[in-house]
């Protein structure tokens, strides 16, 4: 399906939002993508698709390869209700052209988002690797911290949790963080990725790679495929010639998976 195609897509009565929602919050996007593909049409209405249907195309486009649809959408919501918290919180990095970190964390902290718990958590650990990133880490521990106080057990916090304490070279403490996250969201791309920097960070680049590609095996994600290449390319450098060669064909044969995970 061509991008310019799907440009005004996702059906105008999306079949059972709360399956397609769950399926996507257990990484099966190919089956979330199956539940709603007679929707993907240059037919389709936008105007008549609820705030959380949009939402949710916006996020499975990304995580189908289709990230110009993704930000065509997020700003499509954003322009309907920019207010919304989960709009807030699911467009904040792709919805406005022109708009610039510097304009995010000034938003972030003049304008904090309330609301719903979970989002309110998706939120803040977001944000604290912005923080992170800009070695701001008071601000992005602060962050986390309250995030932990929002929600006990989640996924994506932990992952953000975990890349804050990559980012200042707290690399054991960020194991054990993505560790945890990948007990409660094994599948999820962004606990696959983190578990992979973490393992890379301390030199364990064998672990590293043997754990992604036993997650794209099986998985539905083309972020976790690229995360496992990455990993394998990654270890064939420090491998001698026969083993580097043995290295690579893993990884090829992964990446000829993509195409499929990214329609």
């Amino acid at each position: 399906m061509s991008a310019t195609r799907v440009c005004y897509s996702f059906g105008p009565a999306m079949p059972e939002l709360e399956k397609v929602q769950a399926l996507y919050d257990r990484s099966l996007f190919l089956q979330a993508y199956g539940q709603t593909v007679e929707y993907w049409s240059p037919s389709t209405d936008l105007s008549r698709l609820s705030l959380e249907e949009l939402v949710l195309a916006s996020r499975l486009a990304s995580r189908l390869g289709g990230s110009r649809l993704s930000r065509h959408l997020c700003r499509g919501v954003y322009e309907r209700d920019p207010a919304n918290p989960r709009v807030r919180c699911f467009t904040q990095d792709r919805r406005r052209r022109g708009w610039h970190l510097a304009d995010d964390l000034r938003a972030f902290e003049e304008n904090p988002l309330e609301g719903d718990p979970e989002i309110q958590s998706s939120w803040l650990g977001s944000y604290a690797v912005a923080w992170a990133r800009l070695r701001d880490f008071d601000r992005a521990d602060q962050c986390i911290e309250r995030a932990f106080s929002l929600v006990e057990r989640d996924g994506w916090v932990l992952a953000c949790a975990s890349n804050v304490a990559d980012l200042a070279d707290r690399w054991e403490e960020g194991l054990e963080l993505a560790e945890r996250a990948s007990e409660i969201e094994p599948h999820a791309p962004y606990v696959v990725h983190t578990l992979c920097d973490s393992l890379a960070s301390l030199g364990r680049l064998e672990e590293a790679a043997e754990s992604a590609a036993a997650a794209a095996d099986q998985s539905e994600s083309y972020e976790v495929v690229l995360a496992a290449c990455w990993s394998l390319c990654t270890l064939a450098e420090t491998l001698d010639e026969e083993e580097r060669v043995g290295t690579m064909h893993r990884a090829r044969r992964l990446a000829n998976r993509l195409p499929v995970l990214a329609p």
